[in-house]
């Protein structure tokens, strides 16, 4: 569901790395009805050889998981992308600048404004973001001068790898789900998310914000800048539920992360696994 005109993010959710290619090729193109899309090609190519392509490493969000299933799931992945031909991992640097430019308070309270006014917004999650309504417009597009900075910080780090990896540390080791840049990396997500949205964290406390690691400030920064990224189940805590890692590319370099993606599952076949009440 589109919240924001700035960080749309819209995107298929699939067992398989391919069938997602396939959603792409129908919604990867304009429908000259949102003047913000761009008319960017999708070509699918299932031939891709991932040998050939740069695979960088956030290290640091792989040394920093803390639960010790996730841990050794995550390692094993890593081991499967280098059987799959992945030789080289090449580090990634996360840059060291604000995240605190989110627009999604301001631009989701225009979103659902017409619903808000008639009160059909009190049971909704955030009630519309409401807060968005007490930012200042100069501060508002302060902001989004920032974030074209950040951005560019971000593409310069990333400009030597066509995709990524990250690891994610689940949200609970019980009954919680484990959540990947799909739309949210578990408990770094919710870091991530707080940091990023300054107008609802100044109405709920006046403490300042705790610092984000690594992994927090990637995700908020790619979040913000739209990457895309696949999150890739890769093993299951005790409880059942996945764990997972995310792969991300560079704007528009959606075929690179499925073909990835692609190449990772067709090795570790964790998509073809399913909850015991589902194999009767």
């Amino acid at each position: 569901m589109a919240l924001s005109w700035t960080q749309d993010r819209l995107g298929p959710i699939c067992r398989y790395a391919e069938d997602t290619a396939i959603v792409m090729q129908a919604i990867a193109r304009p429908d000259g009805r949102d003047m913000s899309v761009s008319d960017m090609p999708f070509n699918w190519n299932a031939q891709t050889d991932v040998k050939k392509l740069r695979v960088g490493i956030i290290k640091e969000s792989f040394d920093d998981i803390t639960n010790p299933i996730a841990k050794k799931n995550a390692d094993a992945s890593l081991e499967t992308i280098r059987a799959i031909g992945v030789k080289e991992l090449v580090p990634v640097s996360v840059p060291d600048f604000t995240t605190n430019v989110s627009a999604i308070n301001v631009e989701s309270v225009v979103f659902f404004d017409e619903h808000a006014r008639a009160g059909r917004m009190k049971e909704a999650r955030n009630g519309g973001r409401p807060a968005g309504r007490l930012v200042p417009a100069v501060e508002y597009l302060r902001a989004q001068r920032i974030r074209m900075m950040m951005m560019e910080k971000l593409a310069q780090a990333t400009a030597h790898v066509d995709v990524y990896l990250v690891g994610a540390n689940p949200i609970a080791d019980g009954g919680g789900r484990g959540r990947g840049e799909g739309r949210g990396q578990g408990r770094d997500a919710e870091a991530a998310r707080g940091a990023a949205e300054p107008a609802r964290a100044a109405t709920t406390t006046a403490e300042p914000p705790r610092p984000q690691s690594i992994t927090q400030r990637h995700f908020a920064m790619a979040n913000l800048a739209c990457y895309p990224a696949m999150n890739i189940p890769n093993g299951f805590l005790e409880s059942g539920s996945p764990t997972n890692f995310v792969i991300y590319g560079r704007p528009f370099g959606e075929m690179d992360v499925i073909a990835l993606g692609k190449a990772y599952q067709d090795a570790a076949g964790f998509h073809l696994k399913k909850p015991a009440a589902l194999d009767t």
